[in-house]
């Protein structure tokens, strides 16, 4: 005769039996698994067979009923269970791997400005820019670089031209270290209104990854450069010279950001310097279009006859990323 206490008794019985042989039939196929990762650090691995909205049930070789608070739960991750599989038992379903980080990336960018009263006059100009990175195959975190980068600008102020100049540079680096990689840059361009009929600009470095986060990055960098300059008045300047520069990525909000490029170019023979400084803020305007507000300057020390040291220059463009 059964008594509450057998019948109870039996019902255990019954459900570790069944808990079992479902996790046999299932593990003995390799499949069907779970692995959950706890906030403690544990990890327990199986079969689920009930879930609510408070608690999951698991079932494994050494035991046909673990229960765990839904709250607890930090992960799950599919695996594959072998015969008489427990925790470290475990064999893990490989991931797809993750979408290729994109290689190619670009801005184009153009604006003008217009002056009309007592002195009229226009300036157009445009940009491209156009970068490629690609990972190592062995080594995910370091890449090789290339950085093209090309302007053109034009324009007149009283039926007289007032800006007439291009200049395109490309970039190539290698991440040699977790932090240092090395570079080749190379420039050419034409500045008219400064009398320069040519410039050239050549030469390698060393640099470094100061900062690299996704709201900060910041990398300095020392090299050689050779800079041959061909100007109006026939004067060619051919030296070499040193190049110390840093670039400043920094993301300020989800819309707003800030890049900041600045460039020294001393004689090896400390005798003259050049400078090169761009800062531009960009905002967001519509998914991929930006406004852009630009400050350039460039020094020299040695201008053509009749031109000043100094030239300061304030921008502003439409970009489209893509």
């Amino acid at each position: 005769m059964f008594t509450r206490r057998s019948f109870e008794s039996a019902r255990v019985a019954f459900a570790a039996l069944a808990g079992f042989l479902i996790f046999a039939a299932v593990g003995a196929r390799g499949q069907g698994g779970v692995m959950l990762r706890l906030k403690s650090g544990d990890r327990i691995s199986g079969i689920i067979t009930s879930e609510d909205t408070n608690r999951v049930v698991l079932s494994n070789s050494w035991a046909p009923a673990i229960t765990i608070p839904l709250n607890q739960i930090v992960r799950r991750e599919k695996v594959k269970l072998l015969p008489g599989s427990s925790i470290t038992n475990v064999v893990k379903v490989k991931a797809p791997p993750p979408p290729p980080k994109k290689e190619w990336s670009g801005e184009l960018q153009a604006g003008t400005d217009l002056r009309y009263g007592a002195n009229e006059g226009n300036i157009v100009y445009g940009r491209l820019k156009l970068n490629y990175q690609q990972p190592y195959k062995w080594n995910s975190k370091k890449f090789f670089k290339n950085f093209f980068d090309y302007s053109v600008e034009y324009g007149k102020t009283e039926d007289v031209v007032s800006s007439d100049k291009m200049y395109g540079s490309d970039k190539t680096a290698f991440d040699v270290g977790r932090r240092i990689y090395v570079y080749n840059l190379m420039g050419v361009g034409y500045d008219h209104v400064l009398k320069i009929d040519l410039n050239f600009e050549a030469g390698p470095g060393l640099g470094y990854h100061l900062f690299s986060t996704p709201v900060l990055t910041t990398d300095l960098e020392f090299g050689m450069n050779y800079q041959a300059t061909y100007q109006s008045d026939s004067r060619n300047l051919q030296d070499f010279y040193y190049r110390l520069a840093d670039n400043v990525g920094w993301k300020i909000t989800k819309r707003l950001s800030l890049t900041e490029k600045f460039e020294y170019f001393p004689r090896v023979n400390l005798t003259n310097f050049r400078i090169r400084f761009e800062n531009t803020l960009s905002y967001l305007l519509w998914k991929n279009i930006s406004a852009n507000f630009s400050i350039l300057d460039f020094y020299d020390t040695q201008p053509a006859p009749g031109i000043e040291n100094n030239e300061l220059e304030l921008r502003s463009t439409i970009g489209l990323k893509f």
